[in-house]
């Protein structure tokens, strides 16, 4: 497991994975490339998706004269992601992550934090589940707990009850 939370939301490739640009931002992902996006508009011959995240952290994409399939569906113009969706772009199977669950080494940054639910003290080796919107790590447990609630951070309005499965990526 990681030492430190992998940026997500994210679109896992397998190989690699494309982070989501902050929340109220969009970044163009070329089919050509698919390892890097960038904020600049496609040009007319470029096909692609935007990746987006909304001020509300809700992640989108916005295909452009590319097939993008979302469980086997094309969505008409956008597609709100939730965890676990798989897509299918340029030939490649995506997933898409909007949590994970990772396990503190003792050189993470975020040793001696207190999970936002019950207050515990993190130690090295905990589980820990980040928070997509706030990026506060919560207890495994206590990010279970969340769901029909929302995020204990002041200010966040991330809802793990938004989702029919929370399936955390490990």
């Amino acid at each position: 497991m990681a030492q430190e939370p992998t940026q997500v939301p994210r679109l896992d490739f397998g190989e690699w994975h494309v982070p989501f640009p902050e929340r109220g931002f969009y970044e163009f992902l070329v089919s050509d490339a698919l390892t890097a996006t960038r904020p600049e508009a496609p040009s007319p011959e470029e096909s692609g998706v935007w990746l987006g995240r909304a001020e509300s952290g809700v992640s989108v994409v916005i295909p452009v004269r590319l097939d993008v399939r979302r469980a086997g569906l094309r969505p008409i113009s956008i597609a709100v992601l939730h965890q676990g969706d798989e897509l299918h772009l340029a030939g490649h199977s995506v997933q898409f992550h909007e949590v994970q669950l990772t396990e503190l080494t003792g050189s993470s940054r975020h040793i001696g934090g207190r999970c936002p639910q019950c207050r515990t003290r993190l130690v090295e080796g905990a589980s820990v589940v980040q928070c997509p919107l706030c990026r506060a790590l919560y207890c495994a447990d206590c990010w279970d707990f969340l769901i029909g609630r929302r995020c204990y951070s002041r200010g966040c309005n991330y809802s793990p009850s938004m989702f029919a499965e929370i399936r955390v990526s490990k």
